[in-house]
């Protein structure tokens, strides 16, 4: 199931998407029929302008990030603090011997004052290809040893959750943090959730204002933020199919 999901979010990513549909434009406007082979360049033509210039692939991503807001107050003495992984480039971390972020660094950035506010708080990180190199930075910013939890073996959400859960053996009474990115979190909440923790959640790292987004011309940003949204939306409806959670759209 693992392998399936990896080719599903694949195919589904947007850039992928326009690639295959031009690339089966083209074929079919060499082998056999020229028609067809124009309507499926003109499908990838106009959606790319639409990723390109128009607000919907932020609009996309701001649902997401808006659907989870923090808490209007955290709890004053939280046993734990619980970070998601896949902020770290792990072959560009490993080729350099040293952590080499990517662009989910702000849950590290949004991490760590929320350690330096709960000193006592024990400190759990859980994530199978980022967990030697965050817990080597977590050391090397002062984070005591004596509160952290590595939990290495977890390749995705659910087990995130799964694995995070059967390591700390939370306390029921006592409040745990979860932070990650803004637009993770709905998802991550509803993993957390399906397994019996009712973790308090921290986004961090919003990409999108909570103003008017406008209209602009670039074709990258606009797959980034693209590309994020659909992996989250597909990520949902894979989740809720498979049973890993039961929320298709979790509640606040």
């Amino acid at each position: 199931m693992f392998a399936t999901a990896k080719i599903v979010d694949s195919i589904t990513r947007p850039d992928n998407l326009l690639l295959i549909v031009l690339t089966l434009g083209f074929l079919h406007m060499l082998v056999r029929s020229v028609r067809p082979g124009r309507l499926l360049i003109g499908v990838a033509v106009i959606s790319g302008w639409i990723l390109a210039v128009t607000p919907v692939p932020g609009l996309m991503l701001r649902a997401l990030e808006a659907r989870i807001p923090a808490p209007p107050s955290l709890p004053a003495e939280p046993e734990g603090l619980i970070l998601l992984g896949g902020m770290i480039l792990p072959d560009r971390s490993e080729s350099l011997d040293q952590p080499v972020f990517g662009t989910s660094a702000s849950r590290m950035t949004g991490f760590l004052p929320v350690v330096e506010t709960y000193p006592n708080a024990a400190s759990l990180f859980s994530g199978a290809q980022d967990a030697a190199f965050v817990e080597r930075y977590l050391l090397s910013v002062g984070v005591a040893p004596e509160r952290l939890m590595i939990e290495n073996k977890a390749r995705t959400t659910h087990e995130n959750a799964l694995y995070s859960h059967a390591l700390a053996s939370p306390e029921t009474e006592r409040d745990w943090l979860l932070i990650t990115s803004a637009y993770h979190m709905p998802r991550a909440l509803a993993a957390f959730r399906k397994v019996g923790w009712d973790v308090t959640p921290v986004p961090v790292g919003r990409k999108t204002p909570s103003g008017a987004i406008g209209w602009r011309f670039d074709l990258i940003d606009g797959l980034k933020d693209a590309r994020a949204a659909t992996h989250e939306y597909v990520g949902l409806v894979w989740y809720w199919w498979r049973g890993d959670i039961d929320e298709l759209w979790p509640t606040p």
